[in-house]
């Protein structure tokens, strides 16, 4: 009886310790172990609970980073794109949507469609630079070309970017980057020429 009742007195709180732990494995980061003694088990909770504390402020201070970045980017008139090459999606902010007429709001698209939507004298020098950049003979990958804007027209764009992963073959695995409106900028270039 009095090892039933010792036994019970430890397996209790270490399954009480393992369903919160699996809460903070499940992303519940506002959860604390409500386990206390003054045993090692207790230790144990307070070590879980600490941790927790310490995610929770990661996250925290990774969503003010987030936002300001996006509040920075939206400032700049920049749009974000990220290319997953591994995968072959490319996620757009909502702004590099708005910049060739869509709604505003993110998107996920694939290289090939994206590419479908530039125009046909700009295609081959694109394609070079982000293959230099791919390839790592560039660090940055920079491109100027045009883009067709959901209306019909054309819009020039300034693309610049860099690859942020590589794999341990030094294959690129993201390249991350931005996208700037210069066409007024390329039709003063035009009348300054004419």
């Amino acid at each position: 009886v009095a090892a039933a009742w010792v036994a019970s007195g430890i397996t209790h709180p270490l399954r009480q310790l393992a369903a919160d732990a699996r809460l903070l494995g499940e992303g519940r980061f506002e959860h604390r172990s409500a386990v206390s003694s003054g045993s090692e088990i207790g230790l144990l909770a307070h070590t879980l609970n600490r941790m927790a504390d310490a995610l929770q402020e990661r996250i925290d201070a990774a969503r003010r980073e987030a936002e300001r970045l996006g509040l920075a980017l939206e400032g700049s008139g920049q749009a974000l794109f990220d290319w997953d090459i591994a995968n072959g999606r490319v996620h757009y902010s909502a702004r590099a949507s708005t910049l060739r007429g869509g709604p505003d709001e993110e998107i996920d698209a694939s290289p090939h469609d994206m590419r479908a939507h530039v125009h046909p004298d700009d295609l081959p020098a694109l394609l070079a630079r982000l293959a230099e950049a791919v390839r790592g003979e560039r660090p940055i990958y920079e491109a100027e070309y045009r883009v067709r804007h959901r209306d019909g027209h054309w819009v020039w764009l300034r693309s610049r970017g860099r690859v942020v992963e590589r794999d341990a073959q030094g294959r690129a695995l993201r390249l991350v980057g931005t996208d700037a409106d210069i066409s007024r900028d390329k039709r003063q270039e035009a009348e300054l020429r004419q």
